[in-house]
């Protein structure tokens, strides 16, 4: 998709960035392990998430997952998902790569998956959401996605 998009929006970003996207989806592809897949949303991101009127089963924190695009992945792909966003931290950060790298190091601490490849599914779902959203009418918030990314490549 990134290699499709990429031209169809008109080059929005630097070629590096993409090489970058490129070279870590190759590296997720290579890692994938039918035997260690997981059933994922998708599309973890804050807006998919809400709040029950009281904790249960399959709810405890008291939040669900809403609105999947379920479909069999590395574990490490949702939480890829979910520190994709948050474009106006990672911009307005004066260590970006600190910041993101942080959060996956929590991610990882939590649940045990790779940090490494938690970094890596954000990395490439900030530069395909970006492009996919300039794509598809949402230019403004896609550039800063691509903008995001270029501040945390830029620390490689």
């Amino acid at each position: 998709m990134i290699e499709q998009l990429y031209p169809q929006t008109g080059h929005p970003c630097a070629p590096e960035l993409i090489e970058r996207a490129l070279c870590y989806a190759r590296r997720r592809a290579a890692a994938f392990d039918l035997d260690a897949c997981v059933v994922c949303h998708g599309d973890p991101h804050p807006d998919n998430v809400l709040a029950v009127r009281a904790p249960r089963p399959g709810a405890e924190s008291g939040h669900v997952l809403v609105d999947p695009d379920g479909f069999l992945c590395d574990p490490a792909y949702d939480l890829g998902v979910a520190v994709r966003g948050w474009q106006r931290e990672v911009l307005a950060a004066d260590d970006p790569l600190g910041l993101v790298r942080g959060w996956c190091a929590r991610l990882s601490a939590a649940t045990g998956i790779d940090e490494q490849a938690v970094w890596e599914w954000g990395f490439v779902e900030r530069v395909s959401s970006g492009l996919y959203m300039i794509r598809h009418g949402a230019p403004g918030e896609g550039r800063d996605y691509l903008a995001a990314a270029a501040r945390l490549n830029a620390y490689r």
